[in-house]
């Protein structure tokens, strides 16, 4: 019976794997039509199907009397199991930290205890996730780090903006939820210079009339600029939009702005491609610092191919599921688990990978809601060359 077992429990396992491999890699893509959910649900039960042919033959047959087919996925189920898996989460344990990116505090703020559970659970059946014991999606962390750019002008130096992402919207939560949220992004510390947000407002369409009293309440000195994401796109995205500028967000899909402030000109390119309008880069206006606003991290490399000096991005909600040592399962891009959450160096190219505030499915596990400040900074060298300004930025033009 223990040769039996071995082999089936290891299949079972590298099949699993393999299943969540294909489905991340098809989630990265811009397939953004309703039925493409049937259809991966359909390709995830015919997955099934051929596992339990394939165990049927494990536990009937011994191994040489399988079929050649069944043998080379058995032995693919092996080596995912074996060698994928351990390489992969070996690898993420090492990958080097982004260089300049300092962590200047972190703080939880646990918005069930303090304003009590169901001042914040929706009426919808997912809000019962919310209170599963363990499920974090109610502890939101409010997270400040210190972002040294190498071409970042001394003018600049000391630029400050408030991240936020996959704000997800929808009736599990009530919108007192996301007004607490902008509450505590705001409180306790000076204006930001930008607000930015990296897409995923909607997850049902009536909720576009919390947009605007929501994120309304958001303020900054220079602006408050938006890329959609993904899920917007299933919804009401013209009302999303019409929502975005009543509380004072430009939204940018495909297309480039500049800020002109009495301290340097900012660069700012917004995109939801795969899902929405890609940025052509021949038409990117010139400036001091380049920053790129994209829904997935998975633009990074055309990040770095455009120099850009710095992207903000969301979309994969650092797995919201993080099993110890293994880190993170489910993860909706074509890399796969590569860029889960935090910050990454591509290139000349620094990157932020928020874990997002909500999400379709509100179940978090060691993987806390996130808003983030961060300050920008230029590097020793640039701020050597001349003295270093102070004083407030000043915004005189928007194009």
């Amino acid at each position: 019976m223990t040769v039996t077992w071995t082999p089936l429990l290891m299949m079972a396992a590298g099949h699993f794997c393999l299943t969540i491999g294909i489905l991340n890699w098809s989630q990265g893509h811009g397939y953004n039509v309703k039925w493409m959910d049937q259809l991966i649900l359909a390709g995830l039960g015919l997955a099934g199907l051929l596992f339990l042919f394939a165990a049927w033959m494990v536990w009937n047959l011994p191994f040489p009397n399988w079929p050649v087919l069944i043998q080379a996925y058995a032995a693919l189920c092996a080596v995912i199991l074996v060698v994928v898996l351990p390489l992969s989460t070996f690898v993420r344990h090492v990958r080097p930290e982004a260089p300049g990116t300092l962590a200047v505090s972190s703080s939880t703020h646990d918005l069930g205890e303090r304003f009590g559970k169901e001042c914040l659970i929706g009426h919808s059946g997912a809000g019962r996730l919310l209170r599963l014991p363990g499920n974090d999606s109610l502890k939101l962390a409010r997270n400040e780090w210190s972002v040294t750019l190498q071409k970042l002008p001394p003018a600049l130096d000391g630029l400050t903006i408030l991240h936020l992402t996959d704000l997800h919207f929808a009736h599990s939560f009530r919108q007192r939820f996301f007004e607490e949220v902008v509450n505590l992004a705001m409180e306790g510390a000076p204006e930001p210079d930008l607000v930015l947000i990296t897409g995923d407002f909607l997850d049902h369409d009536d909720t576009v009339a919390w947009v605007e009293p929501v994120l309304g309440r958001l303020k900054a000195r220079l602006g408050k600029i938006a890329v959609l994401g993904n899920h917007d796109y299933r919804h009401d995205f013209r009302g999303l939009r019409r929502g975005l500028r009543k509380a004072d967000f430009r939204t940018l899909d495909g297309r480039w702005m500049t800020l002109e402030t009495e301290r340097g000109c900012l660069v700012l390119g917004g995109t939801s491609y795969p899902w929405g309008r890609h940025l052509d880069p021949a038409r990117m206006p010139e400036g001091d610092v380049r920053i790129l606003l994209s829904h997935a991290p998975d633009q990074v490399y055309r990040a770095s191919d455009w120099s850009m000096d710095f992207m903000l991005c969301g979309h994969n909600h650092g797995g919201q599921v993080r099993i110890p040592v293994l880190g993170p399962i489910l993860m909706p891009s074509r890399y796969g688990r590569r860029f889960d959450q935090g910050f990454y160096r591509v290139g000349p190219t620094t990157m932020f990978v928020g874990t997002g505030v909500g999400g379709k499915h509100p179940i978090r596990f060691r993987c806390q809601p996130e808003v983030t400040r961060i300050t920008l900074r230029s590097s020793a060298e640039f701020l050597a060359l001349q003295p270093h300004h102070r004083g407030s930025f000043a915004k005189s033009q928007v194009i």
